[in-house]
């Protein structure tokens, strides 16, 4: 199914739903047990908000060791969710059509009322499906998101305890507000190696970085790769992560693919560095273009559509410097405490930002942004023909750029190096 066709069901099918379910259920729960045995988290949109979830998943951890948690996503989202150590328990839906969204949700359904679940923290925002799932699963205790702007927000009367969304606050913090925390946000490592389920097996040999999801043979073998490349991964050298896209939730948030060149051929000419382009199988073209029109193309490995979410975690494990738009790869950059540049333009880093140490944000925060908000159901209805991220040029933060770079521990080790090499 298509975004919008989702975006539409849920708010007015699903509306009616939850109205009726709230007559029948209202608010009926209990304060639940101190220390709750099942618990269901339930996060359908986006890698990078999965991604955010992980703090609150450690705390939960942390404060109740013997509970299990089960985590209710969308099966784009399965790959990552089984190398999340804390997530015990996987429920996936799909959304490949309106059938397959029904069957795999009547079975998500009929797994978690058989548990049963104790507690449910609903991490969306707005859509009224996570809030039908609080209900459905009978949980004496249902926790989510409101706003209180909206008169009539119909999830609330679903809910025995409701936090109001603060958009002034990150968003992995507002996820770990449901628990009443303050805890300081923190990641843990991704189960690598060792995830469930025959998609998270890889070999021990290098080529398990990338696990290509099509019949062709992976992108290293590849005659327009060169060895020099191929090598980059094994033997330490600067490695950057390069992610041009933006998920279709959003094709707004990618930086002009012009200004992406330019970055990329300054980091080649003035660090000798090796891109790894990434993306999914629908970004191919999108990606191969950009590849093509790239000077330096003996340094660039494209990697778009050769990837599984293990495949990118892995290979973003290997690189030095992360340069993303808005999107996935930016929160899993965050996880792995790895340097990220990122680009900001429909939503705004206050909520989506990089958690890494070191990073560096361009956002030029215009007078109509954000206009991704959870008020208009993160939809984009642009009406500045994308000044926000058009008005970011490269020419403009070129300085900030390099400043940033030659700060990252790997150019001042090599620094480092040369310094003692031209001593001895």
């Amino acid at each position: 199914m298509k975004i919008p066709l989702m975006k539409f069901l849920d708010e007015y099918a699903g509306r009616l739903i939850a109205f009726a379910l709230a007559i029948f259920f209202g608010k009926r729960g209990n304060a639940g047990k101190k220390s709750p045995r099942k618990i269901l988290v339930t996060k359908f949109w986006g890698i990078g908000s999965v991604t955010l979830s992980i703090p609150l998943l450690v705390h939960l951890k942390k404060k109740y060791p013997e509970c299990e948690i089960h985590y209710l996503t969308l099966e784009s989202n399965l790959q990552l969710c089984r190398i999340i150590q804390e997530a015990d328990v996987i429920h996936a839906v799909s959304t490949e059509s309106l059938f397959s969204f029904f069957k795999t949700f009547t079975k998500a359904m009929s797994a978690l009322r058989r548990e049963p679940i104790e507690v449910v923290f609903d991490l969306e925002f707005f859509t009224n499906v996570s809030a039908i799932v609080s209900a459905l699963v009978g949980a004496p205790q249902r926790i989510g998101f409101v706003n209180r702007r909206h008169t009539f927000d119909v999830r609330k009367r679903l809910y025995t305890q409701q936090v109001e969304f603060c958009a002034d606050k990150h968003t992995a913090e507002n996820f770990l507000r449901l628990a009443g925390a303050d805890d300081a946000i923190q990641f843990s490592p991704f189960r690598l190696g060792e995830g469930r389920g025959e998609d998270s097996t890889f070999p021990k040999n290098k080529s398990s970085v990338l696990t290509p999801t099509s019949q062709s043979s992976p992108c290293w073998e590849r005659k327009e790769i060169s060895p020099t490349v191929r090598g980059g991964l094994e033997w330490g050298k600067f490695s950057v992560l390069f992610n041009i896209n933006a998920s279709p939730l959003a094709y707004e948030r990618r930086w002009e693919r012009e200004e992406f060149r330019r970055l990329a051929e300054f980091l080649i000419e003035e660090f000798d560095v090796y891109l790894y382009l990434t993306g999914t199988d629908d970004e191919r073209t999108y990606v191969q273009e950009f590849f093509q029109s790239l000077d330096c193309q003996e340094n660039v490995m494209n990697c778009c559509g050769e990837l599984s979410i293990q495949g990118l975690v892995r290979l973003m494990r290997r690189c030095h410097l992360v340069v993303t738009n808005d999107s996935g790869p930016l929160h899993l950059a965050s996880a792995l405490n790895i340097p990220t540049i990122a680009f900001f333009g429909p939503e705004t880093p206050q909520r989506y930002g990089s958690l890494s140490d070191l990073h560096l944000t361009f956002y030029k925060n215009l007078w109509c942004s954000p206009c991704m908000t959870i008020s208009n159901l993160k939809t984009v209805n642009c009406i500045n023909d994308r000044q926000c991220m058009k008005q970011i040029r490269f020419a403009e933060i070129k300085e900030e750029i390099d400043s940033f770079v030659r700060s990252l521990p790997k150019i001042q080790n090599e620094i480092v190096e040369h310094s003692a090499a031209g001593e001895a």
